[in-house]
């Protein structure tokens, strides 16, 4: 059974800055997003040939956990209509 202190340090986790914006992401704006997507790109290379956002032109796409919106905006520039939360 999980207790009351192991949930309040998970959902401090996931409030403070689970996405790595306090790592990555400097100011808010095209630079810093950039900045930031270069980095995660780097870090996880695998994502963008198993996501194929070319594949989503014409789509409609959902993703669940935008964090700070690298793939979303990927699948924006492939011609994908997206919802995401």
């Amino acid at each position: 059974m999980t207790s009351k202190i192991e949930k309040t340090k998970v959902y401090e986790f996931w409030s403070a800055a689970s996405c790595g914006e306090q790592l990555y992401l400097n100011d808010i704006n095209r630079e810093s997003f950039k900045k930031h997507s270069k980095i995660r790109y780097g870090l996880e290379p695998f994502i963008i040939p198993f996501a194929d956002y070319a594949s989503a032109k014409g789509k409609k796409v959902l993703e669940i956990g935008v964090g700070l919106g690298a793939d979303h905006y990927l699948f924006a520039e492939a011609g994908a209509t997206l919802y995401g939360i």
